[in-house]
């Protein structure tokens, strides 16, 4: 007679000796693998609910359970040697998940199980926090006791769970990435429960910060954290950010400025939606005499002060007082009633003028109403003329460990030159760069000022903009994501952004 073993999960681990006949729960494919002196496992399966701390609701729809696909690991000893492994999902029965393997005949099954099978390692109760996992599921490692005189094994969270939605995800995005301030990801060592709540902890030097979630478009993801299994942890300066599948450009990323938690063993954490918008700035042009009037000529674009505040400075010549409000899309923009100094603007075919004002330097701001869904306009002149901008010799652009770059003035014929840019600034990396702007005065040699706070800027691209000063005696800095950027600049206000464009091959 031929021996055929079965370890049904509702004794947890149960060898059973039978004959073909009457092991009816084991199906043909798994009874031809016993003959290959392999022994047929199952283990039916249960999972604590994660829970929401806001709501106090336990989540249960479809993406927190087990499902096809899905894989759990035990492990095995025969001769000493212990490695792991994988039992894949089956079927869902009488409330129970079945997952079921085969394993060397005379190998030793250890009592405990894993999820995602990923974490398991030869040692026992010692796991490997994931670095990559499906973002559509809820992958945050588990453990289960397998109690040979229960029902079922009933799997437990080892850390917490970060949800966040992503929201007009662009084309290529196929990856959400978390990044905290601190390694995060390595060894972690699990108590020998029985019974309770299982406690973890480092098993040694942690060695990777980040956990990359596979998503597909628009959706819900959930990303694992570990944490202290006794008193919760926090998380601080942390960062979301879509990336491409090649991990080489960032299309949006999200920092955050201040701390969260302490996150519990279990607990679900709303980051919110994260939208993708790889300019995160609206684009305004000036059209005048001294760009030519080209329509949204580049070099005259409103550059970024505020959330919902846009500022430009430019000259009014003496030759033609008129110029021209333009948005990204060449549309022409004016105040209702011909209002030139302040009003609600409309998409109005005509132009503003400074009548009464020439050879003047004049500012324009925009404010957008988030209330009402409209665009301000205010404009006024300067007592005199910046004094910034006359005779510039050139303007540039140092970052710490990538060069300087020149910068190009805008298209006018009046020196005045306040609007400057730089095109397609390389970011390289994901990293934090120190940089300052240059300015040579009258084109002398040796006259140069340099750009600093007497505080502290440090711009992401969730804020990439900011105003300084001529010898400020702090260096500003930037985190910026691999890509490229255009850089504006207005010497007039000391304004600058930093515009990411988007992604190409």
């Amino acid at each position: 007679m031929k021996k055929y073993y079965s370890i049904l999960a509702i004794l947890a681990i149960s060898l059973v000796a039978c004959n073909k006949e009457s092991n009816s729960q084991v199906s043909s494919i798994h009874e031809a693998l016993v003959e290959n002196g392999l022994k047929y496992i199952e283990i039916a399966v249960s999972q604590e609910k994660p829970v929401d701390p806001e709501t106090k609701a336990t989540l249960s729809d479809v993406s927190m359970a087990f499902g096809p696909g899905d894989q759990i690991a035990v492990l095995a000893t025969k001769d000493a040697t212990t490695a792991p492994v994988t039992l894949t999902y089956l079927r869902y029965e009488d409330s129970k998940v079945i997952f079921g393997g085969s394993v060397d005949e005379e190998a030793t099954i250890s009592p405990y199980a894993y999820y995602p099978a990923s974490i398991a390692t030869s040692t026992e109760r010692v796991i490997n926090w994931p670095t990559t996992i499906d973002g559509s599921k809820v992958q945050v490692p588990m453990i289960a006791y397998l109690n040979k005189e229960a029902g079922s094994a009933r799997f437990q969270h080892l850390g917490a769970i970060a949800k966040i939605a992503v929201a007009n995800c662009p084309v290529g995005a196929s990856k959400l990435k978390f990044t905290a301030n601190t390694n995060i990801t390595g060894g972690y060592t699990v108590s020998d429960f029985k019974t309770g709540t299982p406690i973890v902890s480092a098993s040694g030097e942690l060695t990777g910060a980040t956990i990359t979630a596979t998503i597909d478009g628009n959706g819900t993801y959930y990303i694992p954290l570990p944490v202290n299994s006794n008193s919760g942890s926090s998380y601080a300066n942390f960062q979301f950010a879509l990336i491409n599948s090649a991990e080489t450009y960032y299309y949006e990323q999200k920092t955050a400025t201040e701390s969260f938690g302490p996150f519990a063993r279990r607990s679900i954490v709303n980051f919110g939606t994260l939208t993708y918008d790889v300019d995160q700035i609206e684009e305004w042009y000036l059209a005048s005499l001294l760009t030519n009037w080209e329509t949204g000529y580049k070099y005259n674009r409103f550059i970024k002060t505020a959330a919902n505040t846009y500022y430009l400075n430019s000259f009014n010549p003496e030759d033609d007082q008129w110029w021209t409000l333009y948005d990204k899309d060449k549309n022409m923009w004016l105040t209702e009633g011909n209002t030139y100094w302040d009003g609600d603007i409309s998409k109005v075919n005509g132009s503003f003028n400074r009548q009464g004002a020439i050879n003047k330097t004049f500012w324009i701001r925009l404010d957008y109403n988030g209330g009402s869904g409209t665009w301000h306009y205010s404009s006024g002149n300067w007592t005199s003329n910046s004094d910034r901008a006359w005779s510039t010799g050139y303007v540039k652009l140092s970052i710490s460990g990538l060069g300087t770059y020149n910068l190009s003035r805008a298209r006018d014929d009046y020196a005045a030159n306040y609007s400057w840019m730089y095109e397609n600034l390389v970011i390289p990396t994901n990293a934090q760069y120190s940089f300052k702007f240059i300015l040579n005065w009258n084109g002398a040699d040796g006259n140069d000022a340099e750009s600093g706070v007497s505080g502290s800027l440090d711009l992401t691209d969730s804020c990439p903009y900011g105003q300084f000063e001529w010898a400020g005696a702090n260096a500003m800095t930037a985190t910026l994501t691999s890509g490229k950027y255009n850089v504006y600049l207005d010497l007039a206000d000391l304004n600058f952004m930093f515009v990411k464009q988007p992604y190409s091959d």
